[in-house]
């Protein structure tokens, strides 16, 4: 049986390089970075995710359309298409700063 699937799997790729006090970050996926300053808390990627229903096979064919299960797909990620252009962020970094990658 041939499968096929609409969205081809890709992969999230997030790299952050700190130069003078300057962190730059290049990401696509759904990874996330996010920047600890003290108390604050902030996340600096975004998802590039949607959700859509899962796929429907026999074993959801019982199931009315508004209740099949929903799973998260990459809409860009390296290897989804060839023309992917990354979200890039660049961010002023202080002495205590953290970059938490997840």
């Amino acid at each position: 049986m041939d499968r096929y699937s609409p969205y081809p799997a890709g992969t999230t790729l997030t790299a952050v390089v700190i130069r003078e006090w300057t962190a730059y970050i290049g990401h696509v996926g759904d990874s996330r970075v996010y920047h600890l300053r003290g108390t604050s808390f902030k996340q600096l990627t975004e998802d590039h995710r949607e959700q859509h229903p899962v796929e429907r096979t026999t074993k959801y064919e019982h199931i009315p359309d508004e209740f099949l299960p929903i799973r998260d797909v990459l809409v860009k990620a390296i290897g989804k298409r060839d023309d992917i252009e990354p979200q890039i962020i660049t961010t002023a970094v202080q002495p205590g700063d953290k970059l938490l990658m997840i």
